[in-house]
C-alpha cells in the first residue's frame, strides 16, 4: 500500500500538481513504508526464528537508517530548508536502503517460506529491489550535483514507490502459495 501512495504521489508530481510539495511528502511516505515493512519483517522474522537470528537479518537495520532518515529530510524539505538538496539526499537514502533490503531476500529464505516457487518470488523481488536501490542512488547524485533535481528526484521516487510494490507483491504471492500449499 505505501509503495502504491508513493508511486501515485510522484506521479501526481511529475504530471505538475504542486511538483514540489508533492515530491517531499512522497520522500516522507516512502520513508515511512521502509520503517513500517522493516519493522513488520523483524516481527514476523521473531516469531519465526526467534530473536538472535532476527537480528542477524542486517538489511533491515539498513531500511530502519535509510527509511528514518528519508523521512525526516522529506520533512525538513517541506518544511523549505533547501528542498532540492535535501529531496535528492532522500532518493539517495532511499536508493541505499532499498539496496540493502533487496540483498537480504537473495541471501534468506523470505519469511521462512519453504515453497521453492515462492522462494524464488522472493528472490525475484529482492533483485528488482536491488537494481531499483542502484537506479535511486544514480538518479539521487545527479540530481545532488544539478541535473534536473526536481525531475530526477521524483523519477527515483517513482522507482522506489513501483520496487515497493512489486516487492510486497512478490512476498504475498509467497506467502498465498505457502499457505494454500500447508492446508
Amino acid at each position: 500500500m505505501g509503495g502504491a501512495g508513493v508511486a501515485i504521489l510522484a506521479i501526481l508530481s511529475l504530471a505538475g500538481v504542486y511538483p514540489r510539495p508533492l515530491l517531499e511528502i512522497s520522500c516522507i511516505a516512502a520513508g515511512a513504508t521502509l520503517l513500517i515493512g522493516a519493522g513488520i519483517e523483524s516481527a514476523r522474522l521473531t516469531a519465526l526464528y526467534g530473536r538472535a537470528r532476527a537480528e542477524m537479518a542486517g538489511g533491515f537495520t539498513g531500511e530502519v537508517v535509510g527509511g528514518a532518515g528519508a523521512a525526516a529530510l522529506g520533512i525538513l524539505a517541506l518544511v523549505g530548508l533547501d528542498p532540492a538538496t535535501l529531496t535528492a539526499i532522500s532518493a539517495i537514502a532511499l536508493g541505499g536502503a532499498s539496496l540493502l533490503g533487496g540483498i537480504v531476500p537473495a541471501r534468506e529464505r523470505p519469511l521462512g517460506i519453504r515453497d521453492e516457487r515462492a522462494v524464488h518470488a522472493g528472490e525475484g523481488a529482492g533483485a528488482v529491489q536491488g537494481l531499483v536501490g542502484v537506479g535511486a542512488v544514480v538518479l539521487g547524485i545527479l540530481a545532488l550535483v544539478g541535473i534536473a533535481p526536481t525531475l530526477l528526484t521524483t523519477v527515483a521516487l517513482l522507482a522506489v514507490g513501483c520496487g515497493m510494490m512489486l516487492t510486497g507483491a512478490a512476498l504475498l504471492g509467497g506467502v498465498a502459495m505457502t499457505e494454500r500449499a500447508t492446508a
